[in-house]
């Protein structure tokens, strides 16, 4: 730059307009509020994208939600199944205790007759 000749101003101010060039209407001050809304626009473009990730996390833990009320409501049907099983056994079991006298008594029955 050459001493003594001024520097055409700059059009416009941009965030990577150097210091030097400012002119003399554009300020330091102005220089730091475009700054500024360059970062302001960067950080609406992260909330943008905040935003957009949780709306998807959203949409992903009602899915999972949805995913563990079936997993659940199928666990319960085994559940009552287990128990319904456990209660045809349980009978089934005092059934076959009352006939296994009957049974013996049939091959006491059986030998005698066979000795006989």
């Amino acid at each position: 730059m050459k001493v003594g000749k001024k520097r055409a101003p700059v059009a416009e101010a941009r965030a990577d307009t150097p210091v030097d060039e400012l002119g003399e209407k554009e300020t330091l001050m102005h220089y730091n509020a475009v700054l500024l809304e360059d970062l302001k626009s960067k950080m609406e473009l992260i909330i943008e994208w905040m935003q957009a990730i949780e709306l998807r996390f959203n949409v992903t833990f009602e899915a999972i939600d949805k995913r563990f009320d079936a997993i659940d409501a199928r666990f319960l049907t085994l559940e009552a199944a287990v128990r319904g099983l456990k209660g045809d056994i349980m009978i089934l079991d005092a059934k076959f205790d009352r006939l296994v006298p009957r049974v013996d008594n049939h091959e006491h029955r059986i030998s005698a007759l066979e000795q006989a």
